[in-house]
């Protein structure tokens, strides 16, 4: 069953694993350990390993959160100014994100058992969940409701979803079937119906549990299988992406025809600077007007790491993409998730 958790995550997660068991408009280059000064309160912090975050982080309007496989870590970035503003510490290797309707980011360890809430700009922890292991990303419905996909005890297929209501309690597991099972992270669309794409012994599918349903329904998309990324609203479509490992990445809007059938409406393509310019962005984030749950309008700009190049964090316009117009030079080397919290002002 090992064996079997590996293939099913992105490269960096895989490491883990490994080791476990043994922007808006055109902007320059961005270098956040020399274009962007290091202030001696970012280097008292950084040098005692703890958790830290600046003061003027909560104030900030948007925060970039990028999880680290190679230090465990997550860096904490104002998304307007580029500038670091905090480190997350403590986590057993930290997978994809999700953000609520309030801005607090969720933070799900890999190789823990934990997800892990923050208030936006937050130091500490404010609510803690348990949940079944290998949890690569999760993502948060317009009510609130918190899913993740995870490692099943219980199922001879390998995956399931777990869901907290209110993101709070016990969760429901929906185990996966056959056509169902070695599950990518999950999303909901704007109606809180939740998405996975799978891959079992290379039968891509993608499967739904719809708002009020009680079980995973399989879909058929209509363009052929697309394989094996997370799901994400990007304020008018789900959309479904494909890290394609040496080569480009892509992004495919999707729309729910009837209650079997998806159809693609649209792609965004990403491409590289990095390994003859392929990409392999591990689940990247579209960034909104507002935060993700209640956001009604097509976003503008994702962003992601590649894994085919480490410490470099790139920004593409959305839909367009292609070349990306803005980058992070000396970011974390092995991005294995990131997320864009909007600080709501009636919520601080």
């Amino acid at each position: 069953m090992q064996a079997q958790s590996l293939s099913r995550c992105a490269s960096t997660l895989c490491v883990a694993a490994a080791m476990l068991a043994g922007c808006g408009g055109s902007q320059p280059p961005i270098d956040t350990q020399g274009v962007v000064p290091q202030t001696s309160a970012i280097a008292r912090h950084t040098a005692r390993g703890k958790s830290w975050m600046l003061p003027e982080a909560r104030k900030a309007k948007r925060l970039l959160y990028i999880s680290d496989a190679r230090t465990n870590n997550v860096f904490v970035y104002n998304y307007d100014t580029r500038q670091p503003v905090g480190t997350l510490t403590g986590f057993s290797h930290p997978a994809g994100q999700c953000v609520d309707a309030k801005g607090d980011v969720w933070i799900p360890n890999f190789s823990g058992t934990t997800i892990l809430e923050y208030r936006h700009g937050g130091v500490q922890p404010v609510k803690t969940l348990t949940t079944d292991t290998y949890v690569q990303g999760c993502s948060v419905s317009p009510n609130g409701d918190l899913a993740v996909d995870a490692k099943s005890p219980d199922s001879s297929y390998g995956d399931e979803l777990q869901v907290w209501h209110n993101a709070s309690g016990s969760p429901t597991n929906y185990v996966g079937s056959a056509r169902c099972s070695y599950m990518s992270p999950p999303g909901y669309d704007g109606d809180g119906n939740l998405f996975v794409e799978t891959n079992f012994s290379g039968d891509t599918n993608v499967c739904e549990v719809a708002a009020g349903s009680d079980r995973l329904q399989l879909l058929f998309v209509q363009r052929g299988q697309i394989c094996c990324g997370s799901v994400m609203w990007d304020g008018r479509h789900i959309t479904l992406t494909q890290p394609r490992e040496g080569q480009d990445a892509y992004i495919f809007r999707v729309k729910q025809i009837d209650s079997y059938d998806l159809k693609v409406v649209g792609y965004t393509k990403l491409t590289g600077k990095c390994d003859k310019g392929q990409t392999e962005t591990p689940q990247p984030f579209i960034v909104g007007q507002v935060n993700t749950p209640v956001n009604h309008e097509e976003g503008t700009v994702v962003v992601s790491g590649n894994a085919l190049c480490h410490g470099v964090f790139n920004y593409w316009h959305y839909p367009h993409g292609l070349h990306r117009f803005l980058f992070l030079r000396n970011a974390p080397a092995e991005p294995t998730g990131e997320s864009v919290s909007i600080r709501v002002e009636s919520e601080r």
